[in-house]
């Protein structure tokens, strides 16, 4: 399997995020756009500011739940309840609704590292195409759960407001520890962290 590192940027999502995140170059992977030096690097407080009293992330309706510590919060983004795993270094149990089917994904997150069931999911990450109201409109919406590629290629298809990538889920695990780590002194990570 490859890693997230060598995931191919199509042109437009690349210069969104150079866009967005006031990037010096568009990234053309992964890989880049997580190396780069003068990318945003928090995402979550780890106060806990960014989860409301509710234990709710990014809003009480989301589509993607992570239970870790007894503690069960919601959140728009199914990346958001991997960095909340990473950033805890805790274990996890995830759920997550396709925006397609409605199918639920199941992660469990571990030292180890994260499997899915069904074994086939995949992950998206990209951007709407132009300025929403905000990161929940931008950003979140984009960031979902799939049971299959296939599903995931059907939902793209028929998001043309957007431009996204897929990732297996052990790629998103990767993706999501190295986007909390540091910027990386010597190029881009290798993705298999």
């Amino acid at each position: 399997m490859t890693t997230y590192a060598t995931i191919a940027l199509p042109a437009a999502l690349g210069d969104r995020l150079r866009a967005v995140q006031h990037l010096a170059a568009a990234p053309t992977t992964l890989g880049e756009y997580v190396a780069a030096p003068d990318r945003h690097r928090s995402f979550i407080d780890p106060s806990g500011m960014y989860c409301d009293s509710s234990q709710s992330c990014c809003g009480t309706h989301a589509e993607h739940e992570i239970a870790m510590g007894g503690v069960t919060r919601r959140t728009h983004c199914v990346l958001d309840t991997l960095l909340l795993a990473a950033l805890e270094g805790a274990t996890a149990s995830v759920r997550s609704v396709s925006p397609l089917s409605g199918a639920v994904v199941k992660l469990e997150v571990g030292a180890d590292g994260v499997t899915a069931e069904p074994s086939s999911a995949v992950m998206s990450f990209g951007l709407r195409n132009e300025d929403g109201e905000s990161v929940f409109d931008t950003l979140c919406p984009y960031l979902n759960a799939f049971p299959s590629h296939a599903e995931y290629q059907r939902w793209a298809d028929g998001t043309p407001e957007a431009t996204t990538v897929a990732m297996s889920v052990a790629q998103a695990w990767s993706f999501a520890r190295d986007l909390l780590a540091p910027a990386p002194e010597n190029g881009a990570p290798d993705g298999s962290s």
